[in-house]
């Protein structure tokens, strides 16, 4: 008699990430509550039932789906700013990347801004709070080098700025939600500019 599989059996063959990849495009296209299992099977090429054998549910699906964006996109967000010298510029180049997020997955960065995943699995919360935790580390480490060069006024408490800039951020997507007409890189420029003076340095444009 063949062993029976459990639902959180990993899945051969690379069939987990088409299902993950496409429930993201999907979901990018319609939005998390429009988006079906139906048509998140027929993107991936599979069976509703492989899904569901994988996945118990559509939001356990989409908080795994949300734990592997977020952990790629900090990691490009720490491959970024080690490319570049200098706070400011760091600063400059992390708005760029989470603004570049906004753009490609607006639906998911919404989700996350508006807290629809406040029933989603014990074990992600565990995961979102250490992506949090790695993310305010990241900003924190930022300023801490801009007061070391001189950039930013010694004062400021750099983890305390850090998580208001983390509590900033997802505001500022679920405005960009709200506001469709407005332009990313409007939103994005007066964000830094704020931030910028916050901090104690020139806004961007008067650097």
């Amino acid at each position: 008699m063949p062993e029976e599989r459990s639902p959180r059996a990993p899945l051969e063959g690379g069939k987990k990430q088409a299902i993950m990849n496409a429930a993201l495009a999907v979901i990018t296209e319609k939005g998390y509550h429009p988006a079906t299992i139906d048509e998140i099977a027929e993107k991936a090429g599979v069976g509703k039932g492989t899904i569901y054998l994988y996945f118990e549910s559509k939001l356990a699906l989409v908080s795994e789906l949300i734990d592997s964006v977020t952990r790629a996109h900090l990691n490009e967000m720490e491959k970024r700013i080690a490319q570049v010298q200098g706070a400011k510029e760091k600063l400059l180049v992390l708005a760029g990347v989470e603004f570049d997020f906004w753009r490609r997955h607006a639906p998911l960065a919404q989700i996350l801004a508006s807290g629809e995943m406040v029933g989603m699995a014990h074990e992600l919360r565990d995961q979102m709070r250490a992506a949090r935790e790695r993310y305010v580390r990241l900003i924190q480490s930022v300023i801490e080098e801009g007061q070391r060069q001189g950039v930013f006024a010694p004062s400021i408490d750099a983890a305390l700025a850090a998580a208001i800039i983390f509590g900033a951020r997802l505001s500022l997507f679920q405005f960009a939600a709200e506001h469709r007409g407005a332009q990313p890189d409007a939103i994005r420029g007066q964000a830094l500019d704020f931030f910028l003076r916050a901090l104690g340095a020139a806004p961007a444009r008067e650097a």
